[in-house]
């Protein structure tokens, strides 16, 4: 059912100038930009997006921008409301065991469900497009190109934390946290690719590679407060029972 639901309502996502549909597409672009020597590259990361994205207030923006899509009908007979209904319904069902016990994630979407990629998605194009239209005055965002959670920026030199409180405030339910990173000599990291502004203004664009890291254990799991899992107790409940035949 998560699966129909994502095909249904995906249609309405992508179509705006911020979305970024894969590296390559953003390397033709990056390539026809010119940065200004008192610009600066920097990148943005949402903190944790899956499991701190507000389940109601995204719900609302897709069943906002369903009833405004005159093509609805076209892929479905469902309605607005019904649809409304059934991602309640899916994103509410957030049941797993882990080591002989059931947990329900409180907080947030599931990752590894169909369906949370796409809502995830909704509401970043909600959040991205409030943030560049309130943006201040002297925080012009020349370039603004985003990958899932991942947001490529231009901005003047100076106004990175400028930006960074701004978009900290957008989300009203004070759930989203971005973290960012600065061009280093010019450089920056980004999907990918490795972006360095050359003398002319121009960007040039390299494959990157991220640094190797150590296979992850169990025991890493069990023990981290920062991964997405049982022992985040802000988002994570156990289930009192800890037979693996109980259903919720």
């Amino acid at each position: 059912m998560a699966r129909d639901i994502s095909k249904i309502i995906s249609p309405l996502l992508g179509n705006t100038d911020q979305h970024c549909k894969n590296s390559i597409e953003l390397a033709k672009e990056l390539k026809e930009i010119t940065i200004e020597d008192n610009d600066i590259l920097i990148s943005h990361d949402v903190t944790s997006l899956f499991t701190k994205t507000p389940t109601q207030k995204t719900i609302d923006i897709v069943v906002n921008r369903i009833r405004q899509d005159k093509t609805l009908h076209k892929r479905t007979n469902l309605t607005a409301d019904d649809i409304a209904q059934l991602i309640g319904l899916v994103a509410n069902s957030t049941y797993f065991t882990y080591d002989d016990t059931i947990y329900k994630q409180l907080e947030g979407f599931a990752m590894g469900n169909p369906l949370s990629a796409t809502l995830c998605e909704f509401f970043m194009e909600d959040l991205e497009q409030k943030a560049i239209a309130t943006a201040p005055p002297n925080c012009k965002i020349k370039l603004w190109k985003r990958y899932v959670e991942d947001i490529l920026e231009i901005i003047p030199k100076g106004q990175t934390e400028t930006l960074t409180q701004h978009l900290n405030n957008i989300d009203d339910t004070d759930s989203i946290k971005f973290t960012y990173e600065l061009e280093t000599e010019g450089s920056i990291a980004f999907m990918d690719m490795k972006i360095t502004r050359q003398t002319d203004g121009t960007l040039n664009i390299n494959t990157y590679r991220k640094p190797t890291h150590r296979p992850i254990s169990i025991m890493d799991i069990r023990t981290s407060h920062h991964t997405q899992n049982v022992s985040n107790q802000n988002t994570i409940s156990p289930n009192k029972h800890n037979d693996r035949r109980e259903r919720p």
